[in-house]
This record gives structure tokens, C-alpha cells and sequence, in this order.
């Protein structure tokens, strides 16, 4: 398993569902086995919300998120690296040295 960090480029992966409730996405990766819904609520929309379809690092999301959260981007990064690791083993996200 490759360790993530601030310079790890993410993007969102193709093939991907997305339903939108009040206050929260349900995401499939359609090109998964398991197909499974993945639930996100709270701040983790904003982050979704944030990966786009093109490689992006982990340190722009944070300051991405940052700027909509009124907060240090420093004293966010660790929570973002934790969900975009989620997001990416539930194979919703691609890594730009793994795609």
C-alpha cells in the first residue's frame, strides 16, 4: 500500500452514481464487483464535492475546503487524507500514480 501525503494527486473515477439526498450523497462505483453505496454526509459532501475530474492534490483540497470552512488548511489535511483514503479503497477515487 502506497502512504498518502500532501503532493498525492486524486481525481474522481469514471463510471460513477451519485444520488443526492438533503444533506447527504449516496456514490456507487458501477464498475465495482460490490457495487456497494457509499454514504457521505456533514463536511465530507464539501470534499466530495471538491474532487473533480481532473488530478488534484490532497493540498488543494485542503485549501479548497478550507476557504468554505473558514479554518487552516493544516489543521484539515489529516481528515482529508483519511477520507480520500476511504473514498479510494471503496474504488470511488483514483491516485495520479495508479491511474
Amino acid at each position: 500500500m502506497t502512504a498518502w501525503a500532501r503532493d498525492t494527486m486524486v481525481r474522481r473515477r469514471e463510471n460513477i452514481a451519485i444520488v443526492t439526498r438533503t444533506n447527504q450523497l449516496v456514490v456507487l462505483a458501477l464498475d465495482q464487483p460490490s457495487c456497494e453505496p457509499f454514504s457521505i454526509s456533514g463536511s465530507g459532501v464539501d470534499v466530495w464535492q471538491s474532487i473533480e475530474s481532473s488530478f488534484q492534490s490532497i493540498s488543494d483540497l485542503s485549501n479548497r475546503i478550507s476557504r468554505i470552512a473558514h479554518i487552516d488548511p493544516r489543521s484539515i489535511e489529516g481528515d482529508i487524507i483519511n477520507f480520500v483514503s476511504v473514498l479510494f479503497s471503496k474504488g470511488l477515487i483514483e491516485r495520479g500514480d495508479e491511474a
